[in-house]
């Protein structure tokens, strides 16, 4: 079956320049010079973090670009310019803005080796992230050794049961699963599964993401009654901690559609490919080559169930994005 979509378990989602939590940048020594005020560049960066735990990326790049140009007036041992570089690239990467992406965890990344004060903690956090990028582009050989530098720094930095370093472990489970190390990665998976479900509370939709993308391996596995089970199972904590129209939501529900039609039931994968696709329009507009794999799916869905004109039509718009922005069309076997 078509490779199923896939989103990865951030550590530092939100990266903030004030206090000293585990997923928190410290602000440096230096504060900002010339004419940027401080209070209004916390403002824009505080306003971008919130857009991006929302969902609305388009917002979040747009004002955390603006924290960025102003941050260019800092020093560059001022840690907030690494904080606001690291938001942006998330941003940027949620958006399928590569290379805007790669460019500012690079940026990130450089200012941070470059800080004889950086801990091992801030450094994993901007590696497993970078590594996340490559993941999301399928460069699987090239993110793993990402996720395991940053694993290790989080294991200097965080004892083993720490949410940041069961979060890194599925990062580095799902990489390892594209580079043919199944066995390595099914135990990775089972163990942070394990782990984040007897976090509870805000590490439910960690759970959600870890599941779905173990379900992705069991499906690629031939088990395809597990892979629904833990599927469905991941939809649900979705809804329940992120809201009904969350991106998120969206990504689970293709893949949730996706596994449906393994089972060569595309009755029942048909709402949720429809689905899918409204939330994905709504959050990446109607021609992102984010919603390439949604199309060409609901398209194989209406082929299957007779409905032949509209399956040209949802065909005919997928082709139409594709070939905009050069996206390639993943290989296909049909069972």
């Amino acid at each position: 079956m078509r490779a199923l979509a896939k989103r990865l378990l951030a550590c530092c989602l939100l990266i903030a320049c004030a206090g000293a939590t585990p997923t928190t940048l410290p602000t440096g020594p230096a504060g900002p010079t010339g004419s940027v005020d401080a209070a209004d560049w916390a403002l824009l960066h505080r306003q971008g973090r919130r857009a991006l735990s929302e969902g609305d990326y388009t917002a979040a790049a747009a004002t955390l670009q603006k924290a960025m140009d102003a941050a260019e007036n800092f020093p560059d041992t001022d840690r907030r310019k690494v904080a606001v570089a690291i938001n942006l690239a998330l941003s940027y990467k949620k958006l399928h803005r590569f290379d805007d992406a790669a460019r500012y965890y690079q940026r990130g990344l450089d200012l941070s080796r470059k800080d004889p004060g950086a801990s091992p903690l801030n450094l994993a956090i901007i590696l497993d992230n970078f590594g996340n990028l490559y993941d999301e582009q399928k460069k699987f050989a090239l993110a793993e050794p990402y996720h395991r530098q940053a694993l290790a720094q989080f294991e200097k930095a965080l004892p083993p049961d720490d949410l940041d370093v069961i979060k890194c472990r599925a990062n580095l489970a799902q990489a390892v699963e594209f580079t043919g190390k199944i066995d390595e990665a099914e135990a990775l998976y089972r163990q942070c599964i394990a782990a984040l479900a007897k976090k509870g509370g805000d590490a439910q939709a960690d759970l959600a993401i870890a599941l779905d993308n173990y379900a992705g391996l069991l499906l690629r596995a031939k088990k395809l009654g597990e892979a629904l089970t833990q599927r469905q199972r991941a939809l649900e904590l979705f809804q329940k901690t992120l809201g009904p129209d969350h991106p998120e939501v969206g990504i689970c529900l293709e893949n949730l559609g996706q596994t449906y039609l393994a089972l060569n039931k595309p009755d029942a994968a048909e709402p949720l490919l429809r689905r899918a696709l409204q939330i994905g329009t709504s959050t990446f507009g109607e021609e992102s080559p984010a919603l390439v794999t949604t199309l060409d799916a609901l398209a194989t869905t209406l082929e299957k169930l007779g409905k032949e004109e509209e399956s040209t039509e949802v065909a005919a718009r997928a082709m139409k994005i594709r070939n905009q922005a050069d996206v390639k069309k993943p290989a296909t076997t049909r069972p």
